[in-house]
């Protein structure tokens, strides 16, 4: 597991903002990415039945991601969602026990992007800053690589780090920091999973 943070600035808010970004890197173990992967794309077929909602900002409102309002991913039942959401809290609890982040619950509300040729995620961000306060931290899987990365950017949207999708790789990172993705330019889906972790359960149906 991989902590790393980039400083732009030595400029600090007195409620702590930064312009840093910062990212956490690890490889998901004991997950059959191909049964994973098999499970979403027929997920998305029964998803993709109902009306298209918020998208995001993400550019894709005709995808499953559009559909994220209906589901939360975690309480699907299958058992590589289940292995999924283990490894999921092995990680959040690392990160948080890094972070000296201390709480009694936290809750996860957890949905995936399916990309395919010539698709991208444009730049969003998860959570605005006048409601950071609402989520810890975000983060992204990847099930498929496709050659494609993630970029973060600051929150001025000016200066960006780029972090290569690689198979099985798990990437923490702030709820309110903007970040897109470049085009899928394969033939093959590029299948992500993206999660919001909350300390308040008003945001999701899933707890840790």
């Amino acid at each position: 597991m991989i902590y790393k943070e980039y400083i732009y600035d030595d400029k600090v808010s007195p409620l702590g903002l930064s312009n840093n970004i910062w990212h956490f890197d690890a490889i998901l173990k004991n997950i059959n990415i191909k049964e994973l992967n098999l499970f979403l794309l027929q997920l998305e077929k029964e998803l993709l039945k109902k009306n298209p909602m918020n998208d995001g900002g993400t550019g894709l409102s005709n995808g499953v991601t559009s559909r994220y309002e209906y589901y939360n991913l975690l309480k699907q039942d299958h058992n590589e969602i289940r292995n999924l959401e283990e490894q999921i809290k092995i990680v959040l609890k690392t990160f948080l026990n890094f972070k000296k982040i201390y709480c009694n619950k936290i809750y996860i509300l957890c949905w995936f992007n399916v990309l395919r040729k010539n698709e991208k995620i444009n730049m969003h961000r998860h959570v605005p800053i006048h409601e950071m306060h609402y989520s810890c931290v975000s983060g992204h899987i990847n099930t498929t690589a496709n050659n494609t990365s993630t970029f973060y950017t600051d929150l001025s949207e000016k200066t960006q780090i780029e972090v290569c999708n690689e198979l099985g790789k798990i990437t923490l990172f702030p709820s309110y920091i903007p970040h897109f993705t470049n085009e899928n330019l394969t033939d093959n889906e590029r299948i992500s999973i993206a999660f919001d972790v909350h300390f308040n359960s008003d945001y999701c149906i899933k707890n840790i």
